[in-house]
């Protein structure tokens, strides 16, 4: 109880000194029913001029099922163009949720791939996708030092990029197989990345 009161009181004392009344909705107090919650349009002590507060970002994420069991990867979730690797210039698509890691590689293409690839059909991009289920890492094939799975089936879409400062979308699925030759399946995925 204090501590709202003490809330109220401070919320009442600063509004008059940050240019409203604390009783009126004008353009520089946000209105509590949400019809202006954002302030974008606060006219504050600017002569007059329209001051605008940034939106957030978009949180980039990858979704897919697991075995049919839905996940979210929604930290550092990126596609990073990475000119120039041995055999060509690679992108790679990432996300992970704490110890889970997922990240789709493509290669060779340029900075603004879109287009489908997949297993069954002849191409000269290659895909792999390669997973980190949290339990502790094996030595794959083809996947890099950390990963527990990689793709020995897939098909990848690629449907919007345009290039750094854009956001990445498409889709995916495929067969992840482990060290052991166990196998998970990859369906429904999407991924929607900022293009670092």
């Amino acid at each position: 109880m204090r501590r709202a009161l003490l809330a109220l009181i401070l919320a009442t004392a600063w509004a008059p000194a940050c240019g409203g009344d604390g009783g009126t909705s004008d353009a520089d107090t946000a209105a509590v029913d949400g019809t202006d919650a954002t302030a974008s349009d606060v006219a504050g002590d600017t002569g007059g001029a329209v001051d605008t507060i940034p939106g957030l970002e978009k949180i980039s994420k990858i979704t897919f099922k697991l075995g049919g069991v839905n996940n979210t990867f929604d930290v550092n979730g990126e596609a990073d163009y990475i000119p120039n690797g041995d055999p060509g210039s690679l992108f790679k698509i990432s996300a992970n949720k704490a110890t889970r890691l997922i990240e789709i590689n493509i290669l060779p293409v340029d900075e603004f791939a879109v287009g489908s690839w997949s297993d069954t059909e002849f191409s000269e991009v290659g895909v792999l996708i390669c997973y980190n289920d949290g339990t502790g890492v094996r030595e794959l094939q083809a996947c890099p030092v950390g990963f527990t799975h990689e793709s020995i089936a897939y098909m990848v879409t690629v449907a919007d990029n345009n290039g750094p400062g854009s956001y990445v979308q498409g889709t995916f699925s495929g067969t992840l197989q482990d060290a052991d030759g166990g196998t998970l399946e990859i369906t429904e995925g999407v991924f929607d990345v900022k293009h670092r």
